[in-house]
């Protein structure tokens, strides 16, 4: 057996590989950030309604804006940094147990819940209705810009699972302005 070479010519070589990286390098950068792929499902709402995704369903039933808690359940005044935004809500589990989270949307900023208050992990049960304030330190200035905030609540990941995003308009009858907020105590009750 005689093996006969093949030639190559080099141009074509070099021309043709700098057209796969190329195209390579296009593609790489029009793939999705993992925080696209793995983003959970929003799920919409508006204060007074029961919000309902896979795994929670939670209503806000009151906001109370003041630049302190009361002493009533903390031992003593809790000044805020900014000003305290109290947002009390129904909580109620989906087919298992489950911890859930929130955090605050005021404009362009996310902030999360205060661990001051004595109020307990937000461990859900199914087949009990439970009734929590979140309380969150929030800067003025962001604060009086804003015509709404939302209330983002979730459990377990998040990633490819539901989030409740629950809006509140600030001159909503709901909403309440004060000197001083006694945030109400955690009430669970059996459904």
């Amino acid at each position: 057996m005689k093996y006969t070479a093949v030639k190559y010519k080099t141009p074509l070589v070099v021309a043709a590989t700098a057209v796969v990286i190329a195209a390579c390098a296009l593609l790489w950068y029009a793939l999705p950030q993992n925080t696209q792929i793995y983003a959970p499902f929003e799920v919409r709402g508006t204060i007074g309604s029961p919000t309902v995704g896979r795994g929670i369903t939670a209503t806000v039933t009151e906001v109370q804006i003041a630049p302190r808690l009361g002493a009533q359940r903390t031992g003593g005044p809790i000044a805020a940094a900014g000003m305290w935004v109290v947002v009390t809500t129904g909580l109620d589990a989906g087919a298992s147990a489950d911890l859930a989270r929130a955090e605050l949307l005021v404009g362009p900023n996310t902030y999360a819940y205060t661990e001051r208050l004595i109020a307990g992990p937000a461990f859900l049960q199914p087949g009990i209705t439970q009734r929590r304030a979140w309380a969150f330190d929030v800067a003025p200035d962001v604060l009086d810009a804003a015509q709404s905030v939302a209330l983002r609540i979730w459990v377990g990941d998040a990633r490819l699972d539901s989030r409740l995003v629950i809006e509140v308009p600030l001159d909503n009858e709901a909403v309440h302005r004060g000197d001083s907020i006694d945030v109400p105590p955690l009430v669970a009750v059996a459904g």
